[in-house]
């Protein structure tokens, strides 16, 4: 088995470590806007934003750190451009949280630092996979970034994403995201 795969999965089972939780999991929703670069702005044909969305699960370790699932989707597609040049991808991964301040009166809020991995399956245009036929393949991804949380329920987050999209062709987008939690 591939470790790409086995990995993100391990870390899945990382609140299970965890002896007393500092406060209540939460479900969250998290919208993004993200530049394409490298390969994925040659793929597009231009380096028009991309729009995502993310159900995320997150799950508290101690009061600063915190885990994340997350189960998303992006889509980098030239505005009135063809189908052809369209990248999209559906992931699924986990991203570790870790607060710079910490204060157990306000458990969890601040500045942040997050870093993840997932499972990327990326469906790309005839045009976009440099190949002439449509492409979908799946490979892992990789996330790093700079988060503050305005609240218990409100994050603000820019972070990179990496990717192989084929044996050739490596995506980057540079991500702003806003996320809501219940």
């Amino acid at each position: 088995m591939n470790k790409h795969f086995v990995l993100p999965f391990l870390f899945l089972t990382l609140p299970l470590a965890a002896e007393e939780w500092p406060g209540p999991d939460t479900i969250g929703f998290q919208a993004r806007v993200s530049k394409p670069l490298a390969d994925l702005s040659d793929a597009v044909g231009s380096p028009a934003p991309g729009i995502g969305a993310s159900l995320q699960v997150e799950l508290h370790f101690d009061s600063t750190i915190c885990g994340r699932v997350d189960l998303g989707a992006d889509d980098w597609s030239k505005l009135g451009g063809s189908s052809a040049r369209s990248v999209r991808a559906l992931h699924l991964g986990g991203e570790v949280v870790y607060f710079l301040i910490e204060d157990r009166d306000t458990l969890l809020r601040g500045p942040y630092l997050t870093a993840g991995l997932q499972a990327v399956y990326w469906s790309l245009g005839a045009n976009a996979s440099g190949t002439g036929t449509s492409l979908d393949t799946v490979h892992p991804g990789y996330t790093a970034g700079f988060g503050y949380r305005v609240s218990r329920r409100v994050d603000l987050e820019l972070k990179v994403m990496a990717s192989p999209m084929t044996s050739n062709q490596t995506a980057g987008a540079v991500m702003a995201c806003v996320t809501f939690r219940l």
